[in-house]
């Protein structure tokens, strides 16, 4: 049911009474421009449910710019109360926001499932393999925020991110097959391991390859199986583990009989961990490499943290991000000594990857 102006104006009130019970911020200036632009973004709706629920309604792109840019400068004004809110009280904010609009949000299958996190934590197989295939799952108003989220920079650079870590991959086993005919591969956190199906369907590579996928949910992992199952490479053998990462960083010493790899990869697992973690993950994944061989970690970047907004308002998909310094700096200080580290970008800039190089 839609609201009347005068229900929208209650709402964006209470909104800013809300906010200011819950924390010490007293820029009431800041409070009203937000208010403000939570009664235009309702406003919007209001406006555009009509058309958007209609039966029969076709997929009208300028409803969709219209969505983009409403629900864009909403965000600005929500990153401007996050920073200005104390940390305890910004989750409540966004709660108390989704409560409003949540209705309309979560038409979306893809926005709904980011939120409600089945899997029991952010970033799971499945919400990846939806913004891999770039497919809307969603009716209605429902099907305008897919494709915002399909749109979004963020989503865009994890599509780079995935492109990348392809082309890294290749140019690095086709490197190491020169001189080896065996090279033994691990992937930390595959998920559905959509990278590795087409590392393997668009390219050929000429030595013997054992590849490892590592995850912590089963789920995640059978999937990854029943996809790599279909590829023919007589010389690719998959090996599937279930484990927890920080499991795997372990509370234990490095086991002597414990498998060394040419390469160690991971594409966003680290974005999770606090920096003694992050530490931790690569130190001990440093010591399961051959001498000579490569950890390859994609890290999300804090070059344009405003980019992170719209997951943690709309979806509550929360993470660190890092500046390429500061990685580089925690690599040497994890390992010790010179560290032969690298560091790439993909297209955006928003995600960076870094490889090292374990010593001969």
């Amino acid at each position: 049911m839609l609201i009347n102006n005068q229900q929208i104006n209650n709402i964006a009130k209470d909104f800013a009474v809300y906010l200011n019970k819950l924390s010490s911020v007293r820029d009431h200036k800041l409070i009203k421009t937000f208010s403000d632009s939570l009664k235009n973004y309702i406003i919007f709706f209001s406006r555009i449910i009509p058309r958007a629920e209609q039966s029969g309604h076709v997929y009208d792109v300028r409803i969709q710019n219209q969505l983009n840019f409403e629900t864009d400068i909403y965000l600005v004004a929500a990153l401007k109360l996050d920073t200005a809110l104390p940390l305890s009280s910004r989750v409540k904010a966004r709660d108390y926001f989704r409560k409003i609009v949540g209705k309309y949000l979560f038409r979306s299958q893809i926005l709904k499932r980011f939120y409600d996190k089945p899997r029991g934590y952010a970033g799971d197989y499945f919400m990846f393999e939806m913004m891999y295939d770039g497919k809307p799952l969603s009716d209605g108003i429902g099907v305008y925020f897919d494709y915002y989220v399909f749109y979004h920079s963020l989503v865009v650079s994890v599509m780079n991110r995935k492109e990348r870590m392809k082309k890294i991959l290749k140019n690095t086993l086709d490197r190491e097959l020169k001189n080896n005919s065996l090279i033994k591969a691990l992937n930390i956190g595959c998920g559905g391991a959509r990278d590795v199906k087409e590392l393997f369907d668009e390219n050929v590579f000429s030595g013997n390859i054992a590849f490892t996928l590592m995850d912590q949910d089963e789920e995640g992992l059978s999937y990854a199986k029943s996809k790599l199952s279909v590829l023919k490479k007589k010389n690719v053998k998959f090996t599937f583990i279930r484990k927890n990462a920080l499991e795997m960083m372990g509370f234990s010493k490095h086991s002597a009989n414990e498998d060394y790899y040419d390469v160690i990869y991971t594409l966003g697992i680290v974005d999770y961990f606090l920096d003694n973690a992050f530490a931790r993950f690569i130190k001990h994944s440093y010591s399961m490499l051959k001498p000579g061989g490569k950890l390859i970690v994609a890290v999300c970047s804090n070059r344009s943290v405003e980019c992170y907004t719209a997951l943690k308002w709309l979806c509550e998909w929360n993470f660190y991000y890092r500046g390429a310094n500061s990685v580089r700096k925690l690599i040497n200080e994890a390992i010790g000594g010179d560290v032969n580290v690298k560091i790439s970008w993909e297209e955006k800039k928003q995600v960076f990857f870094v490889v090292v190089t374990r010593m001969l």
